[in-house]
């Protein structure tokens, strides 16, 4: 009977150490969870798709995804007529296509832009 009981208190330490350590280790996977959403917003307000452009009114790309943006918004713009006349579709789907597909170019544009007002700028 004596080992049963020394084996108790060692079994209920061993318990809770390994309560312990998950313990700690979800608190590390949360302040880990925290940087790691920290620096998405650090890195998408740092930076933009999108900025302001030296001279003139308006955005320009401004990294690599804008871009890429960019290009897949001509293709889209270049594939819609060809698409509608290939499904004979009335002349006037092209007209909706082009307005969508500027609307979500301007969405795009407008959620990843570096936030800076569209004003003239001189070279600024």
């Amino acid at each position: 009977m004596a080992p049963v009981e020394s084996s108790q208190p060692s079994q209920n330490r061993l318990e809770s150490q390994l309560a312990f350590s998950l313990q700690l280790r979800g608190q590390e996977r949360l302040s880990g969870r925290a940087k790691l959403g920290a620096i998405k917003e650090e890195a998408a307000v740092s930076r933009p798709w999108f900025a302001q452009k030296r001279y003139g009114i308006g955005l320009s790309p401004a990294s690599p995804a804008g871009w890429i943006a960019l290009t897949l918004f001509v293709a889209a713009m270049a594939v819609t007529g060809p698409i509608v006349g290939f499904l004979h579709l009335p002349v006037w789907f092209i007209w909706i296509g082009f307005a969508g597909e500027i609307a979500v170019m301007l969405w795009v544009i407008s959620a990843k832009s570096d936030g800076k007002p569209w004003r003239w700028r001189g070279g600024e």
